[in-house]
Parts: structure tokens; sequence; C-alpha cells
């Protein structure tokens, strides 16, 4: 929860960067938070919270979940000299 909340703002403002074709912002960050916080107010720099906390837990979840997987192909295709093997 403390991780979406100082990340939210970061996430809208790139988000309106991205979606800035007439270069309103001139590119900087700043001048967005600063454009949505005078039109929309603080809990304009929160629009979309749980849309981007699904994405973050989704992709946690396939990340952890498919880790045991991939590590243990991964012992399988490598082979076992080279986890001792000394690089000098």
């Amino acid at each position: 929860l403390p991780e979406g909340l100082s990340i939210q703002p970061i996430e809208v403002s790139k988000i309106a960067l991205q979606l800035d074709k007439d270069n309103k912002h001139g590119n900087r960050m700043s001048n967005v938070l600063r454009d949505i916080v005078k039109h929309r107010g603080v809990t304009g720099l929160y629009i979309g919270y749980f849309g981007v906390q699904y994405r973050q837990t989704s992709w946690t979840c396939a990340y952890f979940a498919s880790l045991q997987a991939f590590t243990e192909q991964s012992k399988a295709i490598l082979p076992e000299v080279s986890r001792h093997a000394k690089f000098d």
C-alpha cells in the first residue's frame, strides 16, 4: 500500500507525458504534476490507483509463480559444472 501511494503520482504523470502530443508540459514531470493538482486537486494524482495496483499485483503473481519453474528449467539446461566452476 505505501509503495502504491508513493508511485501512483509518478505513474499518472508518466502517462500524461506519454499522451501529451502537443508538448503542453514541455516534457517535464513537474509541470504535469503542477497542472494535475491545479485542475483536479491532490486526489487527481491518484486517478487510476486501483488499475495500477491490479497491474502490479498481476505482474508480481505471474513473476513469482513462474520463478520456480524457470529456475528448475535453467538448472536442467545449464551443465552442473558451471555452478562449481572457478572464475579466477
